[in-house]
């Protein structure tokens, strides 16, 4: 550890050369020591051994900031930027996904999940929702050849689409154990903000039968 003002005083010549090693020494340990060098100057470095930080000068000399931290077997970067724009690095990439005029501004992804289901954003806009569930309501209005619910199931959506467009939306269905197949479709055209799934049936399903539902919708959040 060495740290020096880089200043030489007029001095006799022991003490000029004691003087010269001690500043040439302090520039190749990167005024290293626990507390910041007296003395500072604009574009300096400093090794800041409390804390294991490479510290450099800001160019109005008013401030220390933080190059890197030294760990180990690695160095740990706190923000690298290219161009202005923030590096991604794997404690970055899943986060919040945010833009502004169309440039993402946050994350690369971002999964969430409520009382509606789940939900996955791109930074490019891409969304997809998701959700699943079971009724046990009877599916027993004749429709046709078919027998469907009295009602269609009405879902939210776990994240709101783009405001006005309509979302691909995929549904499903199923029942528990055997028997009697049970499908599903879109009862409605889809809107930005859910979907109405109509279970149907080529038989009579009473209220004891437990019917499954799922669907997985694609569209764009901006």
């Amino acid at each position: 550890m060495s740290q020096h003002p880089y200043t030489i005083f007029n001095q006799s010549f022991p003490g000029t050369r004691a003087d010269l090693i001690a500043a040439l020494q302090a520039l190749a340990s990167n005024s290293s020591g626990p507390t910041a060098p007296t003395t500072t100057y604009a574009n300096q470095t400093w090794y800041d051994t409390a804390n294991d930080r490479m510290m450099i000068r800001n160019e109005a000399n008013s401030s220390w900031i933080t190059q890197y931290t030294i760990a180990a077997t690695y160095l740990d970067i706190p923000d690298i930027r290219r161009n202005g724009s923030q590096v991604f690095s794997r404690d970055n990439i899943v986060g919040t996904v945010t833009q502004s005029g169309g440039v993402p501004t946050g994350a690369i992804v971002q999964r969430g999940s409520n009382g509606n289901g789940e939900f996955i954003r791109y930074a490019d806009g891409t969304q997809i929702c998701w959700d699943s569930g079971t009724t046990t309501n009877a599916i027993s209005t004749a429709d046709g050849t078919l027998y469907s619910l009295a009602s269609s199931i009405n879902r939210t959506f776990a994240t709101a689409f783009l405001t006005g467009t309509i979302p691909a939306v995929i549904p499903g269905a199923g029942r528990t154990g055997g028997g009697s197949a049970v499908y599903a479709t879109n009862d409605a055209t889809p809107t930005d903000t859910g979907v109405n799934l109509m279970l149907t049936s080529p038989s009579n399903l009473t209220t004891s039968v437990t019917k499954r539902w799922n669907y997985t919708a694609f569209g764009r959040w901006f």
